[in-house]
């Protein structure tokens, strides 16, 4: 780009009116967005349709690249040929994470369009009317259990996935399936006692069943209430990492060394939706619009962001549960018992996967969310050394990564987390 920017004009159109920039957000590239509206892009060029960048990356969805937008000062009042703003387009989308990020974060005004006809989802209009994000109950709304969806939004109609009550009211469920398949199987063991098994194994394993059982729960409780974690870090710390960031990027020329070639200068995690620079291995959550020092993933049936103050509990839960399981097919093959043997044997293999997979990653010393990155053929800058080749910096062997995840926030506080983005 720098080269071609000798030839073509920084805001040269094609032959539907797009600019370079409109390119940039339609390829999702944040690098070349700041690259571009430093050496004076125009913001607020309008293609064949009326639409800017900020239209473009509000029609994709893309809360990220809108918040960028915004911070660079894109024209947030701009209207396309049909007479939408951005925020229009991602009504028109029923996009509810960008809807979101310009109500709440940017104070975007959708009042006109809450008159129109087929102004999104349900959750659209509900932020476009009270200003409030999906995970948020309004004062009518609290005297609902936190377990069901507030109403009246029916478990059938399309909701964001932070607010899916259902697959944690399932885990509850198979929970107390658990208590009384143990607790039937061993009051009933010399009935159903056969040459297969003993009466005394069989009420041991329902004992362990039974106790994998109450210490899985526990565990899923904490996970559920527990905070993933949070960078605290000051605003003044947000907003300098943030512009370094965006300064190195910006000033970048095709004659800058290229051993030490990097878009923003950093390989802590750059977080457009806060304006901040995050520490290595954070991400932001859109659950929680909170940035979560060494992010694993968002967990449906939790309804919480997994992070390093929960990730034992998750791990503590996955692994009774597992055990429970087991135990209660084994006790039920010992007593004939098909129904309870076939049931807990399928939630014994789904648990058995993921409980491998997170074994898997303790043996590589990766979290759910970089390797579902690296699968994607987009490691994160810093699994990456100096020559782009991938080199994972904390792997320190199986036992050691394992127990740095299950008890991290034991050992690591997160003020030491904070300080990694220093």
């Amino acid at each position: 780009m720098d080269v071609l920017l000798e030839v073509f004009a920084v805001d040269a159109l094609d032959q539907l009116g797009r600019t370079p920039l409109m390119h940039a957000t339609f390829a999702k590239s944040a690098e070349a967005m700041v690259w571009l509206v430093h050496r004076k892009a125009a913001l607020e060029t309008a293609d064949s349709q009326g639409l800017t960048a900020l239209h473009v990356a509000a029609a994709a969805g893309s809360a990220s690249l809108c918040a960028l937008l915004l911070w660079l000062e894109a024209p947030l009042g701009k209207r396309d040929l049909q007479g939408r703003t951005a925020l229009g387009c991602a009504v028109a989308a029923d996009h509810l994470e960008v809807v979101e990020q310009m109500v709440l974060g940017h104070h975007a005004e959708g009042s006109e369009l809450l008159a129109t006809s087929g102004a999104g989802s349900g959750w659209v209009r509900r932020c476009l009317e009270h200003k409030v994000g999906c995970h948020e109950l309004l004062p009518s709304e609290k005297i609902f259990s936190s377990w069901g969806p507030p109403e009246p939004w029916s478990c059938c109609r399309k909701r964001p996935e932070q607010v899916q009550a259902h697959p944690r009211e399932a885990c509850v469920l198979c929970g107390l399936l658990a208590l009384i398949a143990a607790w039937s199987m061993s009051f009933s063991g010399k009935k159903f006692s056969t040459p297969r098994g003993d009466a005394d194994d069989c009420r041991l394993l329902c004992f362990i069943a039974f106790s994998c059982t109450l210490i899985g729960s526990c565990c899923f409780f904490t996970a559920v209430c527990r905070s993933p974690g949070a960078c605290q870090l000051s605003r003044a710390e947000w907003r300098r990492g943030y512009e370094e960031a965006l300064r190195h990027a910006a000033a970048i020329t095709w004659t800058s060394p290229e051993e030490a070639f990097n878009w923003w200068g950093t390989k802590g995690t750059v977080i457009h939706e806060l304006q901040m620079l995050g520490p290595e291995r954070s991400k932001f959550c859109t659950a929680r619009r909170q940035c979560v020092p060494m992010f694993d993933h968002y967990c449906a049936f939790l309804r919480n962001s997994v992070g390093p103050g929960n990730y034992g509990a998750f791990f503590g839960c996955v692994s009774s549960a597992f055990l429970c399981c087991v135990s209660l097919v084994l006790a039920a093959a010992q007593q004939g018992r098909t129904g309870i043997l076939c049931f807990f044997a399928m939630v014994a293999l789904l648990l058995g996967a993921v409980l491998l997979f997170h074994l898997a990653l303790a043996a590589f010393a990766l979290t759910t969310w970089e390797m579902l990155q690296i699968s994607r053929g987009r490691p994160l800058p810093y699994l990456l050394d100096e020559k782009g080749e991938y080199r994972n910096p904390y792997d320190r062997g199986f036992l050691r990564n394992l127990k740095a995840r299950v008890f991290g926030e034991l050992q690591t506080g997160l003020e030491d987390l904070n300080a990694l983005s220093v």
